[in-house]
């Protein structure tokens, strides 16, 4: 009876780190279309043009920051942040609708209406949601 539990108490939390996803990573970035992504300017939240992005994707160093928003017209999207080679972090972010910080392990904050992670992309773990049932 206990090993079933314990089995089933396992499976659970490794199949949360199975499916959970993360900020794409520069090689990704750099090496594939980002066809479930969208980068965005992060002054104006406005789409970036195509020239923008291949200057964001130019000249994206190492990542920053993953941000999950709670309110307002974008609530529910992740937002990754990346620096450049000098530690700066770009103007212009990546975008991902419709999902959840997995904060089991609390890498996961709260900033002014959203929810901040800086502690690297493979701590910063988020999942799918149907937020239309919610």
């Amino acid at each position: 009876m206990y090993k079933k539990i314990i089995f089933l108490v396992t499976a659970l939390i490794f199949s949360q780190v199975i499916f959970a996803e993360t900020c794409p990573s520069l090689k990704t970035i750099k090496s594939t279309p980002l066809t479930a992504w969208k980068a965005y300017d992060s002054d104006n939240q406005e789409p970036l043009t195509t020239a923008q992005t291949t200057n964001f994707i130019n000249n994206i160093d190492q990542f920053s920051l993953a941000e999950w928003v709670q309110e307002g017209q974008q609530k529910g999207a992740i937002h990754c942040y990346y620096s450049d080679r000098n530690g700066s972090v770009i103007e212009a972010y990546l975008a991902k609708s419709s999902y959840l910080p997995e904060n089991s392990k609390h890498f996961w904050y709260e900033v002014s209406g959203s929810m901040h992670c800086a502690a690297g992309m493979d701590n910063c773990l988020f999942n799918m949601v149907n937020l239309a049932k919610k």
